[in-house]
């Protein structure tokens, strides 16, 4: 808001364009795949700041997943500064 103009919001993010493969099998925490693959996700470049991640519901659904599990992996990732959390309006990158 540089000059009193709203950014535009930008909508999250399907879940069906959000593809995250989990192995659940592999001795591997699944917080820790979703957090991993979220960070190559932005290091890649597919994810860029000011976008918004899918809800923690629809992502949890999706995969398969309990929403605490994908809860844990936003929360990791905002502590480790890749995204961050807004009140009511959803984790941004």
């Amino acid at each position: 808001m540089a000059n009193g103009l709203r950014q535009p919001r930008r909508r999250a993010i399907e879940p069906i364009a959000f593809a995250i493969a989990l192995s659940k099998g592999n001795g591997r925490p699944l917080f820790m795949q979703v957090h991993e693959q979220i960070v190559d996700r932005i290091a890649a470049g597919e994810l860029t700041p000011g976008m918004r991640l899918p809800p923690v519901r629809r992502l949890a659904k999706q995969l398969g997943i309990n929403q605490m599990t994908v809860a844990k992996a936003y929360k990791d990732l905002a502590e480790a500064g890749f995204v961050e959390g807004r009140a009511g309006g959803g984790t941004h990158v």
